[in-house]
């Protein structure tokens, strides 16, 4: 028996726009976050990630508030990234109407709190992501 693939976009916030970039450099405006959810609502996506980028680099997560706005419009389960470094932040964004939660820095900087997180959330806490470039990079002689 084949498994189906799951469609899962993700898309990058910055400065409360999402944009489309290469390697997370020279952001090109996509559209506004509320429109562009609504627009996902008419294809058959399985989930969203939203990873705001600027958020991930000064590690001050999209206000709650905002996130919200964007969970009310989409109708997909949506996961979010950026800047999670506290464990009432995942519970403002899961309380904000967010399935999943994306880390990446916090893998390395902080074990405390992915450990805290994990037995807190248990099975809400499914997504993570590791940033690899540096290592492809290295590897490949670049």
């Amino acid at each position: 028996m084949r498994a189906e693939p799951r469609v899962i976009p993700v898309l990058l916030l910055q400065d409360g726009k999402f944009v489309k970039t290469t390697r997370f450099s020279d952001p090109v405006y996509v559209g506004d976050p509320l429109n562009v959810l609504s627009i996902f609502n008419d294809f058959e996506v399985d989930e969203i990630v939203i990873l705001d980028i600027r958020a991930a680099h000064n590690r001050n997560p999209t206000p709650v508030r905002e996130l919200q706005r964007y969970a009310e419009e989409c109708f997909i389960p949506l996961a979010y990234g950026g800047g999670l470094t506290k464990i009432d932040q995942l519970s403002q964004i899961f309380n904000a109407g967010y399935e999943k939660m994306v880390v990446n820095t916090a893998l390395s900087d902080n074990r405390e709190f992915v450990q805290s997180a994990t037995e807190m959330f248990e099975s809400e806490w499914q997504f993570v992501a590791e940033e690899i470039q540096s290592t492809v990079h290295q590897s490949i002689g670049q």
